[in-house]
């Protein structure tokens, strides 16, 4: 059973029943269930104002931690709709966290069963729960999106890939729509599958755009995201401290506690920003050179990544620095939008570094990027062909 604190939604917004009348009976209603804190993806939030136009909206999550409910009801009354935490507390990193995941997929079960309102769709983020869903609405798949950013199988320990991936061949055929990142992680596309890109919407961009931001001298990199092992953490740990006196500034935007693993991201040619808002990663894209997306191949997801940093760099015009062995970084490479070391290799990072610094030597780079940025377009253009693939 949900508490009152946890259903409660912010002061300022209407109370769930009155949310809740205003709806029509003909107007859809649209439950996105999540599997986290919803203050913590991005994407997430330039989703809503999307779906709020095809349908009424509610949000249930999982607050991993205590501050995710001020995170909550900040989202909700800044979208203006209901932000159910189903579960609350667990961590993301504990030895419990497992075991309060299993419990949150149960309690989403229950409420999906008990939920008896017409004409609801669920959108269900990752496969767990698209499954969960499956079975709790005794098999009415077509009232069911499955949003699969990140496939499951291609991540999983290599003894659980085979069922899960007919579990997700199984979904796939059966939900309403399977909404995906890209095709490069599908054998094949079925019909009811839509491509939904991850790249800027164009509130960020404009806002990024308007952002006056203090750049460092020399030529700027601009590292931003993960900085783990597997994205180059160490690669680009050994350039900063090779690079200290060559008049290259290293702008890093990721988590502190990530910095602090890695003493190089102190030293004085870097600037550690920590986390900060989409529209500032954005306008620092437009402040620095290049920026780095690295993934180890060796993981067979890394090899078909759809980064989100490639949508942001392109739409603000900034080249990449990326790593062979990666499918979107060679077509990249191609096409004269970003240069390729190898992965794992410091000094062929440190030598395109050096190369970039030269007189007019990004100049081919950044036309690369401005001939396939007009066609980019923004978030909510890519949305509205997803909307009507929905037909809600």
């Amino acid at each position: 059973m949900l508490s009152d604190r946890h259903r409660r939604p912010p002061k300022s917004t209407p109370p769930v029943n009155a949310m809740r009348a205003r709806r029509s009976a003909d107007q859809p209603l649209l439950i996105i269930l999540y599997p986290d804190s919803v203050g913590r993806e991005v994407r997430l939030a330039k989703l809503l104002p999307c779906l709020k136009k095809i349908a009424a909206v509610e949000v249930w999550q999982w607050a991993r931690r205590h501050a995710d409910l001020s995170d909550a009801e900040r989202m909700a009354e800044l979208f203006g709709i209901e932000i159910r935490t189903i579960s609350a507390g667990g961590g993301r990193a504990s030895s419990s966290s497992r075991l309060n995941y299993l419990g949150f997929l149960a309690k989403i079960a229950i409420c999906i069963f008990k939920d008896r309102r017409p004409n609801t769709y669920y959108w269900c983020w990752g496969m767990p729960l698209c499954f969960v869903c499956w079975i709790a609405t005794l098999g009415a798949s077509k009232r069911i999106i499955f949003d699969d950013p990140d496939r499951l199988s291609l991540v999983a320990p290599p003894y659980f890939r085979a069922p899960l991936r007919a579990a997700e061949q199984y979904l796939y055929k059966r939900v309403r729509r399977v909404i995906v990142p890209g095709p490069s992680r599908y054998d094949r596309m079925l019909p009811n599958y839509s491509v939904l890109r991850n790249i800027p919407c164009s509130a960020d961009i404009a806002r990024a755009l308007k952002l006056k931001l203090s750049r460092p001298p020399g030529f700027v990199v601009y590292v931003n995201g993960w900085l783990t092992k597997s994205r180059g953490a160490e690669m680009i740990a050994s350039a900063i401290e090779q690079l200290s006196h060559a008049g290259i500034s290293f702008v890093i935007a990721a988590r502190e506690e990530e910095v602090e693993l890695f003493p190089a991201f102190r030293s004085p040619n870097c600037v550690v920003l920590g986390r900060i808002s989409p529209d500032q990663s954005l306008a620092w894209y437009r402040h620095a050179d290049v920026v780095t997306a690295f993934y180890d191949p060796e993981i067979p997801i890394n090899r078909l990544a759809e980064p989100n940093k490639v949508g942001d760099a392109i739409a603000m015009g900034t080249p990449l620095i990326m790593n062979h062995g990666v499918a979107i970084a060679e077509e990249l490479a191609k096409s004269n939008c970003a240069r390729l070391c190898t992965f794992s290799d410091p000094a062929s990072f440190r030598n395109i570094l050096i190369e970039l610094t030269a007189p007019a030597a990004l100049d081919p780079l950044r036309e690369g990027i401005a001939r396939i940025r007009g066609n980019a377009g923004s978030f909510e253009q890519a949305f509205s062909v997803v909307g009507k693939e929905l037909a809600l």
